[in-house]
């Protein structure tokens, strides 16, 4: 069991933090590949040594010299020159297996392990190199027939084998090709359940990217087709928040200090957002926009944004900030724009007006239009500002919304 850990940590020398899934892959499959064989051959040559015959003895000889050579493909993986790493992991078993065919004969069925090396390199060689994979799988292939169909049945060197020779020389041979076949079955196992892994989280990782993007309906449409997404919202409610003076704060402040109040706030922004059911449009600097009603209706929106919006006073005023929120109700066209980075967006005069509503507003308050007042008049106290010119809009009567009615449901909130 302690060499194990040995093991693993062998192959995968030459792996680096710069190489992608599929490269590295492909370098522990050859280092393991070159770790089996080395095994393997040890253990033949140990057996052909001892087995009693001059062509046996000198196939021996062969695989103790391979058994020294062979470990020189990782020499080459670590130093980050994989293609050769395999060719030489490669052409020395191949070159040993068919020397060792024709040193002992056909009749010793060393050839019965050719066939296996067919498949090898077409998992040592790296995606960049996939002809050469394709063309080594071919050559072997051909080399392969030659060996089972050109070498002689007797060994170049000594007396024929006699039967029970024979028979202990293809019964070795089938037991090597299936510790081959065995050991390959688990390393292409091994590296297939390694990349339906990484292959999982990575959809995991994109689908949570994506949801952190857009609202899960509009996800699952856009996963289903490539059309537009594009609709049209007969009533919702839009509200823009902007932070006070946040232009000369920024001046005062180190940008990693300011980045993370940012964070600080949009963070907690976020989490009312999920708490009351709204959609998070989007932050523009230092606004926040946030819509109820959309991609699902709900008949509770203006409810659920007013709410909302009081909580959000409350969140910056412990922080000794002071927002301008504008509210108001209406119908949008919503919908995702873009091919790359794209995002769920809204579109149409209600957002117009939410915004200009923000930006005529005043510190600390939150101010609505006569939409949004009605909708919410028997639910939430109000102070009447009065009408005032908001730019693009003219003349507009508005109002500050300052707390939830008492006994409505829910605990008072709002400006203090």
């Amino acid at each position: 069991m302690k060499l194990f850990p040995h093991f693993q940590r062998l192959t995968r020398v030459g792996v680096t933090a710069d190489l992608s899934r599929s490269d590295a892959r492909h370098v522990v499959v050859t280092n393991s590949f070159m770790l089996i064989g080395l095994a393997i051959i040890l253990g033949l040559a140990i057996k052909n040594v001892l087995f009693g015959h001059p062509a046996f003895f000198r196939l021996g000889l062969i695989e103790f010299v391979v058994t020294l050579i062979l470990p020189i493909s990782l020499l080459f993986n670590h130093q980050h020159r994989y293609f050769l790493a395999a060719n030489w992991a490669f052409f020395c078993v191949l070159g040993m297996n068919l020397m060792g065919t024709y040193l002992v004969g056909r009749d010793a069925g060393l050839q019965l392990t050719l066939p296996a090396l067919v498949i090898v390199p077409l998992h040592m060689y790296q995606p960049r190199h996939n002809r050469a994979a394709v063309v080594m799988a071919v050559f072997t292939t051909i080399v392969v027939g030659l060996a089972f169909t050109l070498v002689p049945r007797n060994p170049a060197f000594g007396p024929p084998l006699d039967p029970q020779m024979a028979s202990a020389g293809f019964t070795t041979s089938v037991i090597t090709l299936c510790i081959i076949l065995g050991a390959l079955s688990v390393l292409l196992r091994r590296a297939t359940q390694s990349a339906e892994q990484v292959a999982e989280q990575e959809y995991q990782r994109a689908e949570d990217l994506l949801l952190n993007v857009l609202p899960a309906s509009i996800a699952e449409r856009l996963k289903k087709s490539t059309q537009t997404i594009a609709d049209r919202a007969p009533e919702v409610t839009v509200l823009f928040a902007d932070i006070v003076g946040f232009t000369p704060l920024a001046q005062t402040m180190l940008p990693e200090e300011l980045l993370a109040l940012l964070d600080e706030v949009f963070s907690a922004f976020d989490l009312l957002a999920d708490k009351h059911g709204l959609e998070k449009i989007k932050t523009i600097g230092d606004a926040y926009m946030v819509a109820g009603g959309v991609p699902e209706a709900r008949d509770d929106h203006t409810q659920a944004v007013a709410l909302m919006a009081l909580e959000m006073l409350v969140v910056v005023r412990k922080l000794s900030l002071q927002l301008r929120i504008g509210l108001h109700t209406g119908p949008v066209v919503a919908g995702v724009i873009g091919r790359r980075k794209f995002s769920y967006d809204l579109w149409g005069d209600t957002v117009n007006t939410a915004s200009r509503l923000e930006s005529h507003g005043t510190p600390g308050r939150i101010q609505v239009a006569a939409a949004t007042y009605h909708r919410l008049s028997q639910q939430f106290d109000f102070e009447h500002r009065g009408t005032i010119t908001i730019k693009g809009k003219g003349e507009m009567e508005t109002w500050y919304l300052l707390a939830k009615k008492l006994g409505a449901g829910q605990c008072e909130a709002g400006v203090g």
